[in-house]
């Protein structure tokens, strides 16, 4: 065992209301690089009428954001090591927000691709650091909480908050461009507020204002990063992430398309079904890895797995009923976060040592955001551009059943097995 000196601040100096700051604003700021990296979906419909766009090139501006994210948010870590979180935080949120507002300027293809790139280098930048700062911020035992709130900022404001607030302004001002525009604005004052508020690290790296001591504790050496594949749960739960999230990506570029164009369904229309995603996917987020811990992992994934399966067959041979459709959207949104939130977290903490957690779940979200909110929405968009939008839900189905497949004969229920060492923060 090797002794490891640890930073932990003491309670009693404790900084609550800097703590309280500081989950308003990240949940805020993780809230903004959703709703900024999905507010463009429901917008899909008209910008294809009005810049020529087909599905094809749909499905590129929705991958190329994802893919700059994931090599963004590879460096993010080390850059916000050696400069510290503020100064990567304040940048990145006035880059993403100006450049939400340039995607109004956009006036083709290429340059929505451009744009789009640099959006996602920009919010691939904030989301580690964000969460970093969030946990430093942190009362040890509220940091579970705290991560868990801001990170279900992500979806709420992404899948519940865009399509209502979208079609909203679509319905009133009349111009894409201005959408853009006006969500633009709170990045550009929350920007504002971080860098007032926020402290940056001190010389001797650290951020608060606690003073600090050090805690020595031990714990195993670590073992190299492809021990993970010698794990068969989270062999399986890496498939099974890159496949889920596959399937959420895909849908959510193509959605609002379909539900326009094959469905027929107006633009208010529209924006109250697609509004099911965010209230499915907070609702799973915060759910099943709690039902996980009581009734079993391998239990609620599968279950999981199978409601989708059903729940997509149901939306696929649906009659156009928009609160149907929106009750099962949020049945299949709510299965998708509750499939990917308990394999990320509850089933590969239990299935692999704790000095290869961090590696496990990174190396399943790494691979997941490249394959799965890059490679699906561009395979997604030639499905859909050379056979038909229709075509996209039994792709999705098909994908899911290999999956769900996958996951009956491919998991095992976890070891509880007894820790030895203590439990590392998990940042991802």
């Amino acid at each position: 065992m090797l002794p490891v000196a640890r930073s932990v601040s003491d309670p009693a100096q404790h900084d609550a209301g800097y703590e309280r700051n500081v989950i308003i604003l990240m949940s805020l700021g993780f809230g903004l690089v959703g709703l900024d990296r999905t507010i463009i979906y429901p917008l899909f419909p008209v910008l294809s009428a009005e810049l020529g766009l087909n599905y094809q090139d749909i499905g590129n501006i929705s991958a190329i954001l994802a893919l700059t994210w994931g090599a963004s948010a590879l460096v993010s870590g080390r850059l916000s090591d050696r400069l510290g979180e503020k100064a990567i935080l304040v940048p990145a949120t006035i880059a993403f927000s100006l450049l939400v507002l340039l995607t109004g300027f956009a006036n083709s293809i290429l340059t929505l691709l451009i744009v789009r790139a640099l959006m996602g280098f920009a919010e691939g930048l904030f989301a580690p650091a964000s969460i970093v700062i969030t946990v430093r911020a942190s009362r040890p035992e509220r940091i579970g909480l705290n991560t868990g709130l801001q990170q279900m900022a992500a979806p709420f404001f992404g899948f519940l908050v865009a399509p209502l607030l979208a079609t909203f302004l679509l319905t009133t001002v009349k111009d894409w461009h201005l959408v853009f525009f006006v969500v633009s604005i709170p990045g550009l004052l929350l920007a504002a507020a971080m860098a007032k508020i926020l402290k940056g690290r001190r010389q001797n790296g650290t951020t608060g204002t606690a003073p600090e001591k050090p805690e020595v504790i031990t714990r195993a050496p670590p073992e190299p990063s492809d021990g993970v594949l010698k794990y068969r749960n989270a062999v399986v739960a890496i498939i099974g992430v890159t496949i889920w999230l596959s399937s959420l990506t895909a849908l959510a570029t193509l959605l609002p398309n379909l539900l326009t164009d094959h469905m027929g369904l107006n633009i208010p229309s529209m924006g109250i079904v697609l509004a099911g995603q965010g209230v499915g996917s907070v609702a799973g987020v915060l759910l099943i890895p709690a039902l996980s811990d009581k009734m079993g992992t391998k239990i609620m994934v599968v279950a999981c797995a199978i409601l989708e399966v059903v729940s997509l067959a149901a939306f696929q041979y649906a009659p156009i009923n928009v609160p149907l459709l929106f009750v099962l959207l949020c049945l299949i949104s709510g299965a998708n976060a509750g499939v990917i939130a308990t394999l990320l977290g509850p089933l590969i903490n239990k299935s692999v040592p704790k000095s290869l957690a961090n590696t496990a779940t990174g190396m399943a979200m790494g691979i997941g955001e490249i394959i799965g909110g890059a490679g699906a929405p561009f395979l997604a968009g030639f499905i859909a551009h050379h056979y038909g939008i229709e075509k996209i839900p039994g792709a999705i189905l098909a994908l899911l059943v290999v999956g769900t497949v996958v996951m009956i004969i491919g998991l095992k229920p976890p070891e509880h097995s007894k820790q030895t060492v203590e439990p590392e923060v998990k940042l991802c």
